[in-house]
């Protein structure tokens, strides 16, 4: 084998042992977001930016997932009228970090790196 195999032979370990890294050990700035329909969960991490609430989260979530969701903002509260089928008035949970919080402010709750936001919602019976 020459010098040039093993150079490509060496890139190749390198950049597969970073890959295992970027999976095992996320971006210290990175937060999760997982959207729990009860019978699949969709989950989400990305990089949090300075004044980002979970509401900012959720919105870039579905975006980059191709989940519709509607909201509106109103008398100061949050309220999701729809987020792929799951409709207002059914039961939803929302968690930071693993404890339960009100989801009428999930606009004005900040999160930070290594946050992890959980919304549980009812399965979808019609």
């Amino acid at each position: 084998m020459g010098p040039i195999h093993s150079l490509a032979s060496l890139a190749i370990a390198v950049l597969v042992v970073a890959g295992f890294m970027v999976i095992l050990f996320p971006a210290q700035s990175d937060a999760r977001l997982v959207i729990d329909f009860g019978s699949n969960q969709r989950s989400f991490e990305g990089q949090v930016t300075s004044g980002m609430t979970i509401l900012d989260a959720l919105n870039a979530s579905v975006i980059a997932g191709g989940i519709p969701l509607q909201f509106v903002i109103q008398d100061g509260q949050a309220r999701i009228v729809e987020i792929d089928g799951h409709r207002d008035g059914q039961p939803m949970t929302v968690f930071l970090n693993s404890q339960p919080i009100d989801p009428s402010g999930i606009h004005a709750l900040l999160i930070k790196a290594q946050d992890e936001v959980v919304i549980r919602l009812s399965q979808n019976i019609e």
